[in-house]
Protein backbone atom coordinates (compact mmCIF):
# COMPACT_ATOMS: atom_id res chain seq x y z
CA UNK A 1 0.00 0.00 0.00
CA UNK A 2 1.17 3.49 -0.73
CA UNK A 3 1.45 6.31 1.76
CA UNK A 4 -1.58 7.88 0.11
CA UNK A 5 -3.70 4.83 0.96
CA UNK A 6 -2.46 4.74 4.55
CA UNK A 7 -3.43 8.40 4.91
CA UNK A 8 -7.07 7.54 4.18
CA UNK A 9 -7.08 4.71 6.72
CA UNK A 10 -5.46 6.75 9.48
CA UNK A 11 -7.72 9.75 8.91
CA UNK A 12 -10.78 7.53 8.91
CA UNK A 13 -9.80 5.80 12.16
CA UNK A 14 -8.85 9.08 13.82
CA UNK A 15 -12.11 10.75 12.87
CA UNK A 16 -14.08 7.74 14.05
CA UNK A 17 -12.41 7.84 17.49
CA UNK A 18 -12.98 11.59 17.72
CA UNK A 19 -16.59 11.06 16.66
CA UNK A 20 -17.18 8.47 19.38
CA UNK A 21 -15.73 10.80 21.98
CA UNK A 22 -17.83 13.73 20.78
CA UNK A 23 -20.94 11.53 20.68
CA UNK A 24 -20.43 10.62 24.33
CA UNK A 25 -19.81 14.24 25.34
CA UNK A 26 -22.18 16.22 23.09
CA UNK A 27 -24.54 13.64 21.61
CA UNK A 28 -24.77 11.97 18.24
CA UNK A 29 -26.39 14.97 16.57
CA UNK A 30 -23.39 17.20 17.24
CA UNK A 31 -20.89 14.59 16.03
CA UNK A 32 -22.76 13.31 12.98
CA UNK A 33 -20.58 15.27 10.55
CA UNK A 34 -17.42 13.72 12.03
CA UNK A 35 -18.76 10.22 11.36
CA UNK A 36 -19.67 11.23 7.80
CA UNK A 37 -16.10 12.40 7.12
CA UNK A 38 -14.83 9.12 8.57
CA UNK A 39 -17.03 7.13 6.20
CA UNK A 40 -16.03 9.39 3.30
CA UNK A 41 -12.36 8.60 3.89
CA UNK A 42 -13.15 4.86 4.01
CA UNK A 43 -15.01 5.13 0.71
CA UNK A 44 -12.13 7.10 -0.82
CA UNK A 45 -9.72 4.39 0.31
CA UNK A 46 -11.89 1.71 -1.32
CA UNK A 47 -12.16 3.76 -4.52
CA UNK A 48 -8.41 4.25 -4.89
CA UNK A 49 -7.68 0.65 -3.88
CA UNK A 50 -10.09 -0.65 -6.51
CA UNK A 51 -8.64 1.71 -9.12
CA UNK A 52 -5.13 0.33 -8.61
CA UNK A 53 -6.36 -3.25 -8.66
CA UNK A 54 -8.11 -2.80 -11.99
CA UNK A 55 -4.99 -1.30 -13.56
CA UNK A 56 -6.12 2.31 -13.91
CA UNK A 57 -3.36 3.38 -11.53
CA UNK A 58 -4.67 6.79 -10.55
Amino acid sequence: MSKFSWMFIFLSATLFIIGVHQAMVNGIGASYWIFMFSIAFLLAYQYFKRGKASGNGE
